[in-house]
């Protein structure tokens, strides 16, 4: 009964230390072939297992000559600071750690503006005291932003609006809900 109980264990061992190998070849070909390997986990903070933090520090012993064949990143809110720092192991081979905070006002404007220049339109449809109640709204949160200007963009189209001015922004969270 006990090698019935370590047969499983050593299967997934096994099969573990061969997707490592694998992925061992894919990092150091992509090297050889001069490309950067970026691995991009977003949403980390929602990781409660504390043993994928441990595989996702394993990722980190890929190297060759001194050289990290690749790139993590890890994105999530805030308390994923806190969870990275309490496994000393991983935090200590984090080179990097930067938090977003809020925008202010011209960053909100000037982002808000970049989002509708990759969308197409060079001019602002948001008037001032509009890029003010959205700033004031969305507390500079960036996800926050992009909701509120969704819903106004929705609501001005609906009413034909040909800018979206501060009361429109009101009303559309009012409509739709903060």
């Amino acid at each position: 009964s006990l090698k019935s109980v370590e047969l499983p264990n050593l299967r997934s061992e096994l099969m573990a230390d061969a997707c490592l190998e694998d992925l061992n070849k894919v990092l150091v070909n992509n090297m050889q072939d001069g490309k950067q390997t970026i691995v991009v986990i977003d949403e980390a903070h929602s990781i409660t297992d504390p043993k994928i933090f441990e595989e996702i520090r394993l990722l980190l012993n890929f190297q060759m000559e001194n050289k990290f064949l690749l790139t993590l990143l890890l994105l999530g809110q805030p308390e994923l600071r806190n969870k990275v720092d309490d496994i000393k192991p991983l935090e200590q081979r984090i080179a990097i750690k930067c938090h977003l905070k809020e925008f202010g006002l011209e960053d909100t404007k000037h982002y808000i503006q970049h989002r509708l220049e990759v969308a197409g339109r060079k001019d602002s449809i948001f008037t001032d005291d509009a890029l003010q109640a959205i700033q004031d709204k969305s507390g500079g949160i960036p996800r926050r932003i992009n909701r509120i200007c969704d819903v106004s963009l929705l609501t001005g189209f609906g009413r034909k609006a040909d800018k979206i001015d501060a009361a429109l922004v009101n009303r559309s969270l009012t409509e739709f809900g903060n």
